[in-house]
């Protein structure tokens, strides 16, 4: 992992990590990777959380060297927020941070993972926007990626 983080990242996860790690075996309880993600600055999904535990959970826990490979995953995949952000500004012809609902769903229906019709009412439905209305973009994408609280994050 040496060539993904830098030594002070590695000594910063693993500090962090250490003081999860009541056996002091190098290994955290699994259900304690979205807490100890989180304090590193990440946003986990309860989606990506699942599909971490599944891929490097050992007996209810996870190792320290399987713990950088997550976090290599997890900071690759937060980069995602700008390429959404990126894709809204492009369509918002006055960069205004608005966009018409219309054009959100085009977007949405057309553009990478697409969207039905009615998942987009509903996702609208569920932000609170108007189907007259305007998107906020940057709002949209900080609310779609905004973490669970670790208090609800799934114990499998």
């Amino acid at each position: 992992m040496a060539h993904v983080f830098s030594q002070s990242q590695i000594d910063e996860y693993r500090d962090c990590f250490s003081l999860h790690d009541s056996s002091k075996k190098g290994v955290i309880r699994a259900d304690d990777l979205a807490r100890v993600m989180r304090s590193l600055y990440t946003s986990p999904t309860t989606t990506e959380i699942r599909t971490y535990r599944k891929k490097y959970e050992k007996e209810k826990k996870i190792q320290f060297d399987d713990f950088l490979l997550i976090m290599d995953e997890q900071q690759r995949s937060e980069h995602c927020s700008r390429e959404i952000l990126d894709a809204f500004y492009h369509a918002d012809a006055k960069k205004q941070g608005y966009i018409s609902v219309k054009e959100f769903k085009r977007i949405m229906c057309t553009f990478g993972e697409k969207l039905k019709e009615r998942e987009v009412d509903a996702i609208l439905r569920e932000f609170g926007i108007a189907k007259n209305g305007q998107v906020n973009y940057a709002d949209f994408v900080n609310k779609l990626l905004t973490p669970i609280p670790d208090s609800m994050a799934l114990h499998e």
